[in-house]
């Protein structure tokens, strides 16, 4: 899924996958960032995504750079774990960045924060189609089974009855 960083600090998800419940490092959410923000250069900052999951929880997860492959933005990802998917439902995604610089004519580092609007993806539900295919699998060994005591009974029937 890749979230696009907008002039506005809005999120805009510009591709979308679908993501279901219990998955695990199936997929990863790509967010784009432009290289700077007002006067603002991205290039060392600290990325963190913040997410409240459908039982209203808020998590943190640091996002991890990578060569971007888009002029004009820098590239960060966080593989969907199943601490992501554990639940089925909406999840609300904003980012915080952090960017920390020192200016020469000023005493000190400078801090800028900000912080974008949210964008909602949504967690499908999945069936444990794997766990009904099982029990069906179980179900005709028992009726096997079941015709094979029934086979036994019909042939030791006549012996205890003689």
């Amino acid at each position: 899924m890749v979230i696009l960083f907008k002039s506005n600090k809005s999120l805009a998800i510009t591709s979308k996958s679908v993501i279901l419940q219990k998955e695990d490092l199936a997929d990863k959410l790509l967010f784009y960032l432009p290289v700077a923000y007002e006067d603002i250069t991205f290039a060392d900052v600290a990325v963190t995504l913040f997410y409240k999951d459908p039982g209203n929880n808020v998590h943190a997860e640091e996002l991890v750079s990578s060569e971007s492959d888009k002029d004009g933005y820098l590239k960060y990802s966080l593989p969907v774990t199943s601490s992501l998917t554990e639940n089925a439902g909406d999840i609300e995604l904003w980012l915080e960045i952090i960017n920390t610089s020192s200016d020469s004519g000023l005493a000190g580092l400078t801090t800028n924060k900000i912080h974008t609007s949210s964008v909602t993806i949504t967690v499908n539900e999945w069936n444990d189609y794997s766990r009904t295919a099982s029990v069906s699998e179980l179900e005709a060994k028992i009726d096997i089974l079941t015709n094979k005591v029934q086979e036994l009974i019909d042939k030791t029937d006549p012996v205890i009855s003689a």
